[in-house]
């Protein structure tokens, strides 16, 4: 068994392991899920989903932040993850 020809080059996102296992460092970093999504991680442990994007404003390209929510122990996969209790 091989890599499929059609994963090769393809990165993974952000796993829920990934995001649990986050730890607080000195300084806030980033941790990158796909296409301008990514979970920041402060130093005092809080964690936030953030999604970067770009849009064209006077002729020039803008970098645009929206910021999505806290991460918390039921949205561990993202902000956008459907939580069963609330169906």
């Amino acid at each position: 068994m091989g890599v499929s020809p059609n994963l090769v080059g393809v990165q993974m996102g952000l796993t829920e392991l990934k995001v649990r296992k986050a730890q607080p460092r000195e300084k806030m970093y980033r941790l990158s899920d796909q296409k301008g999504l990514y979970l920041q991680v402060n130093p005092n442990g809080s964690k936030y989903w953030r999604y970067k994007y770009r849009v064209r404003k006077n002729g020039r390209l803008r970098e645009t932040l929206l910021a999505l929510g806290a991460c918390t122990s039921s949205a561990h996969m993202g902000p956008l993850a459907l939580n069963s209790k609330r169906h």
